[in-house]
């Protein structure tokens, strides 16, 4: 079963595993995401989300915009045929099991503590969040 895969650390990139890249045009629409794949499965209110990315506008110009990231990140996610972007009227949030992020191998790996999970973890880090 394909997976999204999410790279935080270091330098942003989602790709389709297997499979390549997913280009994302904006942005703000890879902080989205990004700020979805640290929680997988939990939704964030839209209210933070426009908080967080367009504090600078009004209300409506921030529901305007998190409308069209939202409707960026449907259109590259059905080019792969995966869906892992759940959306209702308060909140967004990623599928948990269509999705793999390496913030949380990260952290599987240094919770874990053995040798060969540190050194996983070592493989892991590309550099700072």
């Amino acid at each position: 079963m394909a997976k999204l895969e999410i790279s935080l650390l270091g330098s942003f990139e989602a790709r389709l595993s297997p499979g390549g890249p997913i280009a994302l045009k904006g942005r703000k629409t890879q902080a989205l995401l990004a700020r979805l794949a640290l929680a997988p499965g939990m939704p964030c209110s839209r209210e933070s989300l426009m908080g967080l990315l367009w504090s600078d506008r009004g209300e409506e110009q921030a529901r305007g915009s998190l409308r069209q990231a939202l409707a960026e990140l449907r259109r590259a996610f059905a080019a792969t045929g995966l869906a892992p972007l759940v959306v209702d009227r308060a909140a967004a949030r990623l599928d948990a099991e269509t999705v793999s992020v390496d913030v949380a191998a990260f952290e599987r790996a240094l919770t874990e503590g053995s040798a060969k999970a540190l050194a996983r973890a070592a493989d892991l880090y590309g550099g700072p969040l």
